[in-house]
C-alpha cells in the first residue's frame, strides 16, 4: 500500500495522518480493524486457520548427569497430519550428523537407540534442513509469509524445547537466522492441558426458590494431572498405548499425532501458543515463566487463566508481573522465578500466544526479525 492510499484509509476511518509517519499509519489501521477480525473469527474451527499440522520431535546428543553438556540434534522426524481428514498424510525422516561432539556417548546410544554408523552417515544440520525443505514443498509449504503459507500450517512439539532451545541453537551454530515458519508453534501440552481441564469442569445446581442456577466448581490442574504433564501422561489421560521405542524421535513424533489427533476429533481448540521473539522485545509479550520443580515453562495454566485467555486484552500483557495469571503459570510452586542458563543465553525468547492475539494475527507480525533493523 503507497504512503497516498495509506492516508485515503486514514481519511476513510476519521484519523489525521498529517504529522504520522508511514509505520505510524499501519499501526493505527491495524489497530483499527484487528478488533473486527477478531469478532469475525471468534467462532472459527480449527479447520478455517490450518490444513495441516507437522509435529516435530528432535532427538539430541546427551550426556548422563551433565546438564552443561552441548546439546545437538542427531534426529529430525516429521509426521504431517492433514486437518480436514484427521489422519496422517506423510512423514519425513532424517538422522543428522553432530559437528561439536561428533561420538555419542553409550548413555545416548541407549537412551535413543541410535547408532554411531546413523550419525555418521547422516548429513549435517544445515543439509538435513533443507531435505526437510524439499518434503515440504512436495505438499505446497515453502515456509515464507509472502506466500500465505505460513497460516495453512503449524508446527507442532510435546514442550517448548524442540524449537525454543534446540533448533535456536542449531541455526545460531549454523550462522542462519532462524526461519519465520519456525518461530510460532503450537506447543501441544498447553493446549491438551486448556482443553482438558475445561472438559473436566463439573456442573451442580442450585434452587433458591423461583429458579435453578448451575453453578460451576473448577476442577484444579493439580487434581487432573497432578504429576504434572508428559507425552505418557497425555497418552495414559486419553487412553492410548505407547507404541514403539521411548526417545526414538520418530515414535515420539508418532505418539504425539496420535494425541493431535484425538485433540481433533474432539474439536478442540488447535493453534499456534508459543512464539520466540528478540530478548528486547519480550516485554511485549507475556513471558513464559520456569518454575523452580520443573526447571521448565510450566504448560498448567489454571482455569481462570484459560478462560480470560480468550478475551484479554493487550494491554494485559503489561501489567505487574506477579499478576495471578502469572502465578498459575508459575505452577504454584515457589514465587521465585527460576531462569535456566540455556534460556538467558538465548537471543530469542519464548513468549506465550494469546487467543486473542492469535485471532488478530498479531504473532505474524514481525516486530520480532532481524530484518527489521537492517
Amino acid at each position: 500500500m503507497s504512503d497516498i492510499e495509506l492516508q485515503r484509509e486514514m481519511k476513510r476511518i476519521d484519523k489525521d495522518s498529517s504529522k504520522l509517519k508511514r509505520g505510524k499509519m499501519i499501526a493505527t489501521l491495524k489497530d483499527h480493524y484487528r478488533d473486527t477480525l477478531i469478532e469475525l473469527r471468534r467462532k472459527y474451527s480449527t479447520k478455517k486457520f490450518y490444513n495441516y499440522f507437522i509435529v516435530i520431535d528432535f532427538e539430541c546428543s546427551c550426556e548422563e548427569n551433565n546438564y552443561d553438556f552441548e546439546h545437538e540434534i542427531i534426529e529430525f522426524p516429521a509426521v504431517m497430519i492433514s486437518v480436514q481428514s484427521c489422519k496422517i498424510i506423510d512423514k519425513f525422516h532424517t538422522f543428522v550428523k553432530p559437528s561439536i561432539n561428533p561420538r555419542l556417548t553409550e548413555f545416548c546410544k541407549d537412551l535413543t537407540g541410535i547408532t554411531q554408523e546413523n550419525v555418521d552417515k547422516a548429513p549435517t544440520f544445515p543439509i538435513a534442513l533443507q531435505l526437510f525443505r524439499g518434503w515440504m514443498a512436495k505438499h505446497g509449504l515453502d515456509g515464507k509469509r509472502n506466500m500465505g503459507n505460513a497460516r495453512r500450517f503449524c508446527y507442532v512439539t510435546d514442550g517448548p524445547w524442540d524449537i525454543g532451545k534446540f533448533f535456536q541453537m542449531e541455526c545460531l551454530r549454523s550462522n542462519q537466522s532462524i526461519p519465520h515458519d519456525f518461530r510460532c508453534f503450537l506447543n501441544i501440552r498447553r493446549s491438551f492441558v486448556n482443553f482438558y481441564t475445561m472438559q473436566s469442569q463439573p456442573h451442580r445446581y442450585h434452587c433458591d426458590g423461583n429458579s435453578v442456577h448451575v453453578v460451576e466448581e473448577t476442577t484444579t490442574k493439580e487434581k487432573l494431572f497432578p504429576n504434572g504433564i508428559s507425552l505418557n501422561i497425555m497418552l495414559k489421560h486419553l487412553n492410548i498405548q505407547f507404541t514403539g521405542r521411548e526417545h526414538c524421535g520418530m515414535d515420539d513424533a508418532l505418539n504425539i499425532a496420535f494425541i493431535l489427533i484425538k485433540l481433533l476429533e474432539e474439536n478442540a481448540e488447535l493453534r499456534v501458543n508459543e512464539k520466540l521473539v528478540r530478548g528486547k522485545d519480550v516485554k511485549n509479550w507475556q513471558k513464559l515463566i520456569f518454575n523452580e520443580k520443573t526447571k521448565a515453562p510450566s504448560c498448567i495454566a489454571s482455569v481462570s487463566s484459560i478462560e480470560n485467555d480468550g478475551d484479554r486484552r493487550e494491554e494485559d500483557s503489561k501489567k505487574d508481573p506477579k499478576t495471578k495469571e502469572e502465578k498459575d503459570e508459575n505452577n504454584g510452586d515457589v514465587q521465585v522465578f527460576v531462569w535456566k542458563k540455556w534460556w538467558d543465553e538465548m537471543p530469542y525468547k519464548l513468549v506465550r500466544i494469546t487467543r486473542y492475539e492469535f485471532l488478530g494475527d498479531r504473532h505474524l507480525e514481525c516486530e520480532s526479525c532481524d530484518e527489521e533493523d537492517n
